[in-house]
């Protein structure tokens, strides 16, 4: 069945070999370049693959390796190579997954906190916690914040909000910091909602918070069952 198969020289073997680890670069690069791009590189190992077969059936030997001594890799060689790559490849995702959405809320607990101690430096030197700001830094707070941490968030396309709210039941106050998913004013398409169960029912009022006092919740407007994720609330 396989008669007539040659061997592929270095470029040939690299290139097929790439193309098996598309969904690794999906993986680790999609959040740095975009999926455009690497649907543009996944079509164009695709289309190497199609080259090679076509040549084969025209008897056009591309990527043709030169009869020297050692013996290269034949076609089927490589792909069997190829599907056992993909095969594990497939297996250890969901770990590596799992993993990245664990270190996200880490991260996010951590710059949580690091902006709470801000806070906290802020009130003492002026009495009180900053006044509400929407999608941006309370004034004053700059010089006790760390570097890098506001305003991006954990998650792709998230943005931290500090809400200093009064409960328009209780009349008290609600102290929190939020990460928002979605731009001011923009409907629920234009939203970033993390791939996450506790985000599944999350809308443009929806929200992950810290909270420092008070009942907390996703939106002053909205109820306090309202979808969102607490994210230091005791259950």
């Amino acid at each position: 069945m396989f008669k007539g198969w040659y061997n592929f020289n270095f470029t040939g073997g690299l290139l097929l070999g790439l193309s098996a680890w598309s969904d690794v670069y999906t993986y680790f690069f999609y959040d740095l370049i975009g999926s455009f791009i690497l649907n543009i590189v996944g079509i164009t190992y695709f289309l190497i693959i199609l080259l090679v077969l076509y040549s084969k059936k025209k008897n056009i030997r591309i990527f043709e390796a030169k009869k020297i001594k050692s013996k290269g890799f034949s076609l089927i060689e490589l792909l069997i190579v190829i599907s056992i790559i993909g095969i594990l490849t497939s297996m250890i995702m969901p770990t590596f997954n799992s993993a990245r959405k664990k270190a996200r809320e880490t991260r996010a607990l951590l710059d949580f906190k690091s902006i709470q101690t801000s806070l906290e430096m802020y009130a003492t030197e002026y009495g009180d916690y900053p006044p509400d700001a929407d999608r941006d830094i309370p004034p004053g707070l700059e010089e006790y914040l760390q570097p890098g941490i506001w305003p991006d968030a954990a998650w792709p396309g998230s943005i931290f909000d500090w809400d200093n709210w009064i409960d328009p039941v209780t009349h008290k106050k609600i102290q929190q910091i939020s990460v928002r998913f979605c731009p001011l004013g923009g409907g629920i398409e234009t939203c970033q909602f993390p791939d996450e169960d506790w985000a599944e029912n999350f809308d443009t009022s929806s929200a992950v918070y810290f909270c420092i006092s008070g009942v907390c919740r996703s939106h002053i407007n909205k109820p306090i069952d309202h979808p969102g994720y607490c994210i230091n609330c005791i259950e």
